[in-house]
């Protein structure tokens, strides 16, 4: 179960390996090419407006030099969190066709309490937080949040808002510039 307090999630910017398509997952520590760099340059205006107390990063390069570049210039905590690294490539292979069904092996039951635990420390700071991670972490929220509003493989410096309501439920929304 999450923390039920809304976030922000941004995917890290593009590697080498995202634009040759290469899952390598956790056991490859690359950092932004030039396009990465650029994106999470551009992606600042767009959370500039949010009034963010506290960022949550993976510790992996490419999610923190996302972050250092996004979030250039905001006074707020930064807080690394070792929980909301990328899985190992074959786990990210599992997640990818993972939709709507059960977690298919042990290994991938482990990734999502990993990402469970890394949101919940996440969450246990002054919000609202944003968190800079990684795509299959992203997947691993909607699963385990039964997203269904919203699309769960997203392109890389994406902002997602996460909003709990009602009971139990949780909504996801991509925000956009303008």
């Amino acid at each position: 179960m999450f923390v039920r307090k809304e976030f922000y999630f941004i995917r890290h910017g593009e590697t080498e390996h995202n634009a040759k398509k290469i899952i390598a997952g956790g056991g490859c520590d690359i950092p932004l090419n030039t396009i990465g760099r650029e994106q999470s340059f551009t992606i600042r205006p767009l959370i500039s407006g949010i009034p963010f107390r506290t960022i949550c990063y993976s510790p992996m390069k490419r999610a923190k030099e996302t972050m250092d570049i996004a979030t250039n210039g905001l006074s707020v905590s930064r807080m690394e969190i070792e929980e909301l690294r990328e899985c190992m490539a074959n786990i990210c292979r599992e997640m990818l066709n993972i939709e709507e069904k059960v977690p298919s092996c042990e290994q991938v039951e482990a990734f999502m309490l990993q990402t469970r635990i890394g949101i919940n420390k996440a969450l246990s700071h002054p919000g609202p937080v944003l968190i800079v991670s990684h795509g299959v972490v992203h997947l691993a929220i909607c699963h385990q949040m039964k997203i269904k509003n919203h699309e769960w493989y997203i392109g890389n410096c994406k902002l997602v808002h996460f909003k709990p309501y009602g009971e139990s439920e949780w909504e996801a929304n991509m925000r956009y510039e303008g």
